[in-house]
């Protein structure tokens, strides 16, 4: 019935608002990646593989995002 529409609509929302939080926390750890390389904590060769990985993830996470709105 109607009140289990609107359960199912307040998950939904819920959820998507909680993959697109996700999404940009992930943003912001490729931005502090970048950091740690410009100052020398991290090697080019460890900076291209997480940020390899962290792009997979993302991926995945904006795949999520469509598959739920």
């Amino acid at each position: 019935g109607r009140l289990s529409q609107r359960c199912l609509k307040s998950a939904v929302f819920t959820l998507t608002s909680e993959l697109i939080s996700l999404w940009a926390s992930a943003a912001e750890l490729d931005t502090q990646l970048e950091i740690a390389l410009e100052i020398g904590y991290l090697t080019q060769e460890t900076y291209r593989i997480l940020v390899t990985e962290l792009q997979e993830v993302m991926k995945m996470i904006r795949g999520l995002i469509k598959a739920v709105s």
